[in-house]
């Protein structure tokens, strides 16, 4: 058995195993659960939203330049065909249209919602930790006189 200590970080680090920076990053997000939760929801709608504005386009291409639509099996394109008639436009390439720029705007209204989430979310984090860090160290019973 080797009871040699590890000369780095990066070496303790590998001899615990892959599951130990997982176990450090749970141990400061685990009371912020819910927060994280909501994060991981919002990046999904960012998601499908960016991935809704980029299959629009397809459907815009074809409209305007009379190509026959080949994805009509694919429940997204089915979706996205559906969506146009909801629109009090008779022209199906400027319906399409508006649907684009409804659909950019609000993936890029939950883009930055998601951003603000996140970034106050980390202050938090490191907020937190600061102050856990500093009130750990004060009431310690250093006596150095």
């Amino acid at each position: 058995m080797d009871n040699k200590l590890p000369a780095t970080l990066a070496e303790w680090v590998e001899k615990k195993g892959p599951h130990l920076n997982l176990k450090i990053l749970w141990f400061f997000i685990s009371p912020y659960k819910i927060l994280f939760f909501i994060l991981i929801i919002l990046s999904i709608l960012v998601g499908l939203s960016e991935t809704a504005n980029i299959a629009i386009l397809y459907p815009i291409a074809s409209n305007a330049l009379n190509i026959p639509a080949e994805g009509q099996g694919n429940i997204l394109f089915r979706f996205i065909d559906l969506l146009p008639s909801f629109l009090p436009v008779k022209d199906r390439v400027i319906a399409l249209s508006l649907l684009f720029i409804l659909i950019a705007i609000f993936s890029f209204l939950l883009n930055i919602a998601y951003v603000i989430l996140s970034n106050k979310n980390v202050s938090r984090i490191v907020l937190d930790n600061k102050i856990k860090i500093f009130d750990k160290y004060v009431s310690s019973d250093y006596q150095f006189f």
